[in-house]
């Protein structure tokens, strides 16, 4: 696949990520497996992504300044309704 296939293949997923929604390697892995005709690693699409300025986006699960010890102490003193 060439530079502006890609370019191309890539852009289609460009507008679904800036409305927010996720986009997963694993999407863009069976779509590029359909486009060329074989299946691929994922390394190939992390790859491919990097050349194209993509980069890995997750999710936090918590916040990078917490304190545990707080967090166990307000557990135990706060009261429930």
């Amino acid at each position: 696949m060439s530079v502006e296939q890609e370019k191309e293949f890539v852009g289609s997923y460009i507008s679904r990520s800036q409305k927010g929604q996720i986009v997963t390697v694993q999407e863009i892995q069976e779509d590029f497996e359909k486009a060329v005709g074989k299946k691929v690693n994922k390394t190939t699409i992390y790859r491919l992504l990097k050349r194209h300025g993509w980069r890995k986006v997750m999710p936090r699960s918590f916040h990078p300044k917490r304190d545990k010890e707080k967090q166990t102490a307000f557990k135990k003193t706060s009261r429930t309704k």
